[in-house]
């Protein structure tokens, strides 16, 4: 019932909701945020969904995102696209992702081929696709502290994304 986005994208909303492929909409909550990591928590209460495992390390090398990287304002169509983690520097803030288009909204989970989460690309409409700046493994890992899933769930499916909706009032 937890999902990892960006926290540009749910912060100080009034509603967030989900939608899936099928068209089914699901209202979630926010349950935190981290400024640093510029990662969010949310939650669809009791509603239990299929997730994909963290992984256990990655140094760098072949990930695969889930994106909408194509504009469609009435039908976004989820797609993967295959990118190239550059190698991780422990010390280092800074990650980047290289893909061959822009996945153009921030959150996307960055999976091995395995389908293990190895971090959260953290794109914006505008980046450049060579460079997407992304969440490690490690800072993903601290941030979901206790929340994070414990192993893999049978069936997990890195095709089947939701699109995350928040809606701010003023």
């Amino acid at each position: 019932e937890l999902f990892v986005t960006t926290l540009a994208a749910v912060n100080g909303a009034s509603t967030i909701s989900l939608d899936d492929p099928q068209g089914n909409t699901f209202t979630a909550t926010f349950v935190r945020g981290d400024d640093k990591t510029g990662l969010a928590l949310i939650r669809v209460p009791d509603k239990k969904f299929t997730y994909l495992a963290l992984g256990d390390n990655f140094a760098g090398g072949e990930v695969q995102c889930s994106a909408f990287p194509t504009v469609a304002i009435f039908s976004p169509t989820p797609e993967v696209l295959a990118g190239h983690a550059a190698p991780i520097k422990p010390h280092d803030p800074k990650w980047l992702i290289s893909f061959p288009k822009n996945p153009r909204l921030g959150g996307g989970p960055l999976t091995t081929s395995e389908g293990k989460i190895v971090g959260v690309e953290m794109t914006q409409r505008d980046s450049n696709p060579q460079q997407v700046p992304a969440v490690k493994l490690d800072d993903l890992k601290a941030f979901l502290a206790a929340d994070a899933p414990k192993s893999a769930a049978p069936g997990a499916d890195i095709n089947y994304i939701l699109m995350v909706t928040a809606t701010v009032s003023k």
